[in-house]
């Protein structure tokens, strides 16, 4: 997935670090992150990056800041995946 984020995770870290929380989870990198643990096992620092990542969304969550809205997706695409992927998409990225 990281050629699907917006900001590099060693920035989104940086900027944390620098609380700037809020513009962390302004960008896409932690709510495309699949907590694949890939990261975690390169981090030459031994930094837990999806701790950092489920953290971000956390603060935004607690501030009502939901990245998915269930009504503007297509009944189609609604139809064409598991209940249960959806239900864990929603909890992930909703308030």
């Amino acid at each position: 997935m990281g050629d699907q984020m917006d900001i590099a995770p060693r920035k989104l870290i940086h900027m944390c670090r620098l609380r700037l929380g809020e513009r962390a989870a302004a960008s896409n990198t932690p709510w495309v992150c699949a907590v694949c643990s890939e990261c975690l096992v390169r981090c030459p620092n031994g930094v837990h990056i999806p701790r950092v990542m489920e953290a971000v969304r956390l603060l935004a969550k607690r501030r009502n800041i939901d990245r998915v809205d269930p009504s503007r997706i297509d009944p189609k695409t609604l139809a064409g995946h598991p209940q249960i992927a959806l239900v864990a998409c929603f909890r992930e990225h909703t308030a």
